[in-house]
């Protein structure tokens, strides 16, 4: 499953305009999915639905999406303190799932999406990065992720990965031991 973004404006157009006609037509006439999950947490209520379809058609005969099987739209409805927002994402899928399904493919994704960003942002501030030359954006971000997958499974130290990071910097000791280095004398 890949959502579909402006950086490919075709697809999206397309895709969108799938969802568009088929709610202008009541769904009438259109093979879909929907599914619907109402959670209220944190003084919110936030309401997600989700239609899936399988007619690829609006892609067109020469596309080069040959794995795909099924479109997604999910929206978002936030309700906060009175104030409600609305978020609509699209996604195309080689996966074979109804409307449920997909919605909880969907969710699980953007938790492990959200998770890491949030653990990136406050351990290592990646946020407030300021690499802008060459590839340094890109090759920090990876270094990032090598050093968090190393530091995650350690269980020797009972911090956060912030206060890890920490202790690597100057423990030498504990530094060699992530990611197995014997030390020698």
């Amino acid at each position: 499953m890949l959502a579909v973004k402006n950086n490919q404006p075709t697809l999206a157009q397309a895709i969108e305009g799938v969802f568009n006609g088929a709610q202008e037509k009541q769904w009438e006439g259109v093979s879909h999915t929907f599914a619907q999950w109402i959670e209220k947490d944190h003084g919110r209520i936030e309401t997600r639905r989700c239609w899936v379809v399988d007619d690829l058609d609006c892609l067109g005969k020469d596309h080069k999406w040959t794995q795909a099987s099924t479109l997604a739209m999910v929206e978002a409805v936030r309700e906060i303190n009175g104030v409600s927002s609305t978020e609509r994402r699209y996604y195309i899928s080689s996966l074979q799932a109804d409307a449920k399904r997909m919605g909880e493919v969907v969710r699980g994704h953007w938790g492990v999406e959200n998770g890491l960003h949030w653990t990136l942002d406050v351990a290592y501030g990646e946020d407030q990065a300021r690499m802008r030359e060459g590839n340094s954006a890109e090759n920090f971000s990876i270094l990032r992720r090598i050093t968090l997958n190393l530091l995650k499974p350690d269980k020797t130290v009972k911090v956060g990965i912030k206060n890890k990071r920490l202790k690597a910097w100057w423990d030498d000791a504990y530094r060699a031991k992530i990611p197995g280095i014997q030390a020698t004398a």
